[in-house]
């Protein structure tokens, strides 16, 4: 069944879409079935997730280092705004707008199952753009007649974000449902509960995005936590089938382009550490001197998490830190390198090497601002080719990266790693309501104040 969708898939893609196609594209009425058009959105996310959006934050994050082209300027902080368009289009037209068909679609045809699961995708669409670029269009964006889409506050889309997971959740707790997904709901085979796990997961990633502005966040953050994902067969995972049509796009990336390598800060971690899971983590290609990500997450079949039961059990373990709770936050952090070396290791994973490694490297104080660094280097390796540590670092500070020499430009006027993307040049260009004065690299959105 799977293998007949992704055929329908290939057909239905969008390769590189520009946001040029977006603004000029008229409104049309689109009937396409729903069953459909969830499979190619699903499969679009994961791709544009493992590609562009992995190659921005795994840049930026010093988990990787671009040595040419493209990934070198990432690396020198010297963002290109046109190259940036393509990841900024590519989930809105690729993703965004087939989700926003499916949920209009669902919701006249009473079918909330469908609207429901595309409600969570859409807020974790909507959610890379903003922790990326801050203000986006989103209530305006897909309307394809309005060429000049305004820009929604970053405060107003955590909002719209929490508000559209609550939702979600509404819709897949109903009983009724004219049609729902099964086989072609690639993520979870149209199973409501998973969908529901997820929903809480995400709304607490979301809320711990926003300490620096809510001081809630951390007991909020535990509220949904609690009816989160808590099994590993609970991620939300894509699982590629690691053939030519259904290929890893990490293993794709290093297949046609040696432009970037496993960042040395983040190699000499792991050394430093003495880490079990680095030489599953890294590979060094033969002959070479260049280290990329090891097959365990790079191979043509490597299966790619959005949202991992580690990433839960870390957010439950920064919540608890946060609140003093330290056993609490030290059981969390505990289960998560557990997890995250049993996923890694596999064959070769070992408890009692796992109990001695946590014993030696982390193993939580009672002190607030250690254990909170404890904690993010973690994650900071738990979640490598993941978006999230580049968000953990802007709104923690942690770990401590070091910016990379000779970083300051017009762009980055200070030299300090990023704080955002700027905004491609379609936009700046075609859009009336485009931010003025345009911000830089360094110019920080809401939640990073």
């Amino acid at each position: 069944m799977r293998t007949k969708l992704l055929l329908v898939l290939i057909i239905a893609s969008t390769a590189s879409c520009r946001m040029d196609e977006l603004n000029k594209t008229p409104n049309r009425p689109i009937e396409v079935p729903l069953n459909t058009l969830l499979p190619s959105a699903q499969r679009n996310l994961a791709n544009i997730t493992g590609r562009e959006v992995w190659q921005y934050s795994n840049l930026l994050a010093n988990q990787m280092l671009g040595t040419q082209l493209q990934p070198q300027q990432i690396s020198q902080y010297q963002i290109d705004e046109v190259f940036v368009g393509y990841m900024y289009s590519d989930i809105y037209i690729s993703v965004m707008h087939n989700l926003d068909i499916i949920i209009r679609q669902a919701d006249a045809n009473r079918s909330p199952h469908y609207a429901g699961i595309a409600r969570i995708l859409m807020t974790y669409s909507l959610s890379l753009l903003t922790t990326f670029w801050g203000d986006v269009p989103f209530e305006q964006a897909l309307d394809r007649t309005n060429t000049h889409p305004v820009f929604d506050p970053q405060q107003q889309i955590y909002s719209i974000m929490d508000q559209m997971l609550l939702r979600a959740i509404d819709n897949l707790s109903q009983s009724q449902s004219t049609f729902t997904p099964g086989g072609d709901d690639l993520f979870y085979a149209g199973n409501r509960n998973l969908w529901i796990k997820a929903a809480h997961t995400l709304r607490a990633r979301l809320a711990l995005h926003t300490i620096k502005q809510n001081p809630d966040a951390p007991a909020i953050a535990l509220t949904h936590l609690a009816s989160g994902i808590t099994h590993s067969q609970e991620a939300l995972v894509y699982r590629y089938q690691g053939t030519q049509t259904d290929p890893n796009p990490i293993f794709i990336y290093f297949q046609t382009n040696p432009n970037m390598v496993v960042h040395p800060d983040f190699r000499l971690l792991l050394i430093h550490l003495n880490d079990p899971r680095r030489l599953y983590l890294l590979y060094r290609k033969p002959f070479t001197a260049d280290t990329i990500p090891g097959l365990i997450v790079s191979s043509i079949g490597a299966p790619f998490p959005l949202i991992s039961l580690e990433e839960a059990l870390l957010l439950r373990a920064e919540a608890h830190c946060r609140l003093g709770q330290t056993a609490e936050a030290q059981k969390a952090l505990t289960q998560a390198i557990h997890e995250n070396c049993r996923r890694i290791m596999d064959t070769a994973y070992s408890p009692a090497l796992v109990d001695d490694y946590i014993d030696a490297h982390a193993t939580l104080s009672g002190i607030t601002n250690s254990d909170l660094n404890l904690i993010l280097t973690q994650k900071h390796i738990a979640l490598f080719t993941h978006h999230e540590p580049y968000t953990d670092y802007r709104r923690t500070g942690l770990p401590d990266l070091n910016p990379h020499p000779g970083g300051t430009n017009p762009q980055n006027p200070n030299g300090q790693i990023p704080r955002r993307l700027i905004y491609p040049q379609i936009e700046r260009l075609n859009n009336r309501n485009f931010p003025n004065p345009a911000p830089n690299l360094q110019t920080r959105f809401w939640w990073d104040q």
